[in-house]
């Protein structure tokens, strides 16, 4: 047996593909419907006034993503504990001018302007006891 050792190419099937792109100014995505994409091309169109970047292009499994990006302004989004902070504020400047009323433990409420801020409450194990001699 005679065997001839003989070098090999490995070739990468994974070829690159260029992709070109297109740009046209759009006043609205509905400008965008009336292209056909055609593979490897990205259109993009411009919408000025709206501040707006819309994307077509054909994908890996010949389905049509479109995508919209808006500008957004320099304010930053909140996150959840500064919603709660900003709601529990807007809760008490809602309450302010109104009268408070305080809820006791034992059920009975109070008016804390009434009594001048001093709220008095009875006890929750109270007993009567009736001293009649007779």
């Amino acid at each position: 047996m005679n065997y001839y050792w003989q070098p090999t190419r490995i070739q990468n099937l994974a070829s690159v593909v260029s992709t070109e792109a297109q740009i046209f100014y759009a006043n609205s995505p509905q400008d965008m419907e009336r292209l056909n994409p055609q593979p490897n091309v990205m259109y993009i169109g411009i919408n000025v006034p709206n501040k707006e970047v819309y994307v077509k292009q054909m994908n890996g499994f010949g389905l049509i993503d479109f995508d919209t990006y808006t500008r957004k302004s320099g304010e930053q989004q909140k996150d959840d504990l500064t919603k709660i902070l900003d709601r529990i504020d807007q809760l008490e400047n809602n309450m302010k001018g109104k009268a408070n009323v305080i809820q006791s433990t034992n059920g009975t409420t109070s008016n804390e302007y009434a009594d001048k801020g001093n709220v008095t409450q009875s006890p929750d194990n109270a007993t009567v006891q009736s001293n009649n001699v007779g």
